[in-house]
């Protein structure tokens, strides 16, 4: 009963580190903005007006495939019973209050991998506090809902049996989650070796498991392709931006050694003697624009295989380790509290490892895809932490562990005995042996 009301607390605590945020800062309405453009879509599609952009868009009121539509759909519900004038108000408070499901989930994730509840209530505070999350609620796009998938999605993944049927309601989950980010398609194919690496032992069943689950994954957006090959004539396009992003993420500046944008995005309307987006429009469409940045994205790659090394190091850099280019507050504050918990999880997994503690190999299957799969987006791409948020979160899990070990082994600590994490004995897991 005591966790259960520190879990409230704790929930209570995130929910008040949001709607504190959103109290003191305003969000960037700019019809070009993230957030703008998924606000903006949801209300086309509860106004009747269908999947376009009057605004914000170089191809105004034609069907978009700009962003995925995951999250336009769920604010699109919420619009349909809110006031006009209270849907950006609405589509922020929706934000907080998934954000403060996450607190929950990843509380529930934590004790779903053998973790005590007092490492889960530490892992789950450290989500609370995050300001990084704070800010997505502000935004509002669509990282917080895309969480709130990845952390279902996990929650189902360590507790199945591997070798059973179960397997491909996973794949629907992640394929849902794919609607709202879709780059979590890429979770789906870096799980299937170490799925099959599990199932080793029965080849063939594992091999079927294993393409049953990524044909789970590919069904929920199959009407999203087939929507978007009839607009366009092509078959399968997932959304538009990527090429952007590519070119953006791998040019001459973005590459420049010791320069303003080394390893992040520099937006291709902005780089030297580089056709603009609008006169590209001109005769283009989203999809064929979109083509083409992907090209020349491919040929910078292909002409400067030298360069790589350095440029995929500094997107990881700029992507994951917290060391802010700018003096503003909070900066400062996100690169802090990012530092704080990445030194935790750090200590946490090295306790792990050191101790032998039983972790079903599952989870670092599970975990380990994750990882995987946003590392190759931001070292294919560029180094923006947004890239590698849903698996950065993760952190918290053995940096909660870090935490529930110094309080425990504190005189006059909560507890009395040291936390049993990962202590699982489940004999539908593979597990690393404690001996």
């Amino acid at each position: 009963m005591k966790s259960r009301i520190l879990l409230l607390l704790v929930v209570g605590l995130a929910l008040v580190v949001r709607i504190a945020v959103l109290g003191t800062h305003t969000p960037d309405k700019t019809p070009w903005s993230d957030g703008a453009q998924y606000v903006n879509l949801g209300m086309s599609l509860a106004d009747g007006k269908g999947y376009v952009l009057d605004q914000g868009n170089l191809w105004p009121g034609q069907p978009t495939i700009i962003r995925a539509p995951g999250w336009p759909v769920v604010l699109s519900l919420l619009f349909h019973v809110v006031p006009v004038e209270w849907r950006w108000p609405a589509a922020m408070g929706l934000a907080v209050a998934l954000d403060g499901i996450n607190v929950l989930l990843l509380y529930l994730l934590a004790r779903g991998i053998g973790g005590g509840r007092w490492t889960a209530l530490a892992a789950a505070c450290l989500y609370a506090l995050s300001p990084v999350m704070a800010a997505m609620c502000l935004t509002p796009a669509s990282e917080v809902l895309g969480i709130s998938m990845i952390l279902l999605f996990l929650n189902y993944l360590v507790r199945i049996n591997i070798g059973g049927w179960k397997l491909p309601l996973a794949g629907l989950i992640l394929g849902v989650a794919a609607l709202v980010r879709p780059n979590f398609v890429l979770i789906g194919f870096a799980l299937v070796p170490g799925l099959l690496w599990l199932g080793r032992r029965t080849p063939v069943r594992s091999l079927c498991l294993s393409g049953l689950f990524l044909l789970a994954v590919m069904t929920p957006l199959t009407p999203w392709l087939i929507r978007n090959a009839m607009i366009f004539g092509h078959f399968p396009i997932l959304g538009a931006g990527g090429g952007e992003t590519l070119y953006g993420g791998n040019n001459d500046l973005a590459a420049l050694p010791g320069g303003k944008y080394e390893g992040y995005l520099v937006l291709p309307g902005d780089l030297p003697n580089e056709t603009s987006l609008m006169t590209l429009a001109a005769t283009m469409n989203e999809y064929q624009v979109d083509r083409y940045l992907w090209q020349h994205g491919k040929d910078w790659i292909k002409s400067n295989p030298g360069k790589m090394p350095r440029l995929i190091l500094m997107k990881l850099r700029r992507a994951y380790i917290p060391i802010p280019r700018s003096g503003g507050g909070a900066v400062l504050v996100a690169s802090f509290y990012r530092a704080s918990v990445d030194v935790l999880a750090i200590i946490g997994v090295g306790y792990i490892l050191r101790k032998r503690l039983q972790v079903p190999a599952l989870v670092w299957v599970g975990f380990m895809a994750v990882f995987a799969a946003h590392l190759a987006v931001v070292a294919v791409f560029c180094g923006l932490n947004r890239f590698a948020l849903p698996s950065e979160i993760l952190l918290a899990l053995p940096a909660g562990y870090v935490v529930d070990v110094w309080i425990s082994h504190r005189p006059g600590g909560v507890r009395g005995s040291p936390p049993e994490l990962f202590a699982v004995n489940n004999s539908t897991c593979y597990t690393r042996s404690s001996h």
